[in-house]
């Protein structure tokens, strides 16, 4: 399950690098990492608190539409630190 979640986030990763400047892709999402494929939901590790209130509240609707296509079925995000 664990290389299923990380083939679902590089490929999530490469559709919203092409949606977002360098700069911000850089910023919130170079120090994500897939921790698990769980009931449909994928749990994603952030840096810090900030970054995860930051993604959840600013990018998870484009995250689900990535992971989404990236896994050819609807998938939830979930943030931890």
């Amino acid at each position: 399950m664990q290389d299923q979640a990380h083939l679902i986030w590089e490929k999530a990763l490469g559709i919203i690098r092409d949606q977002l400047n360098t700069p911000t892709f850089k910023t919130w999402f170079e120090n994500t990492s897939p921790v698990a494929l769980y009931e449909g939901t994928l749990i994603v590790s952030t840096p810090n608190s900030f970054a995860k209130e930051w993604l959840e509240s600013r990018y998870a609707v484009l995250l689900k539409q990535a992971l989404s296509q990236a896994a050819g079925k609807e998938v939830g995000v979930k943030f931890t630190v």
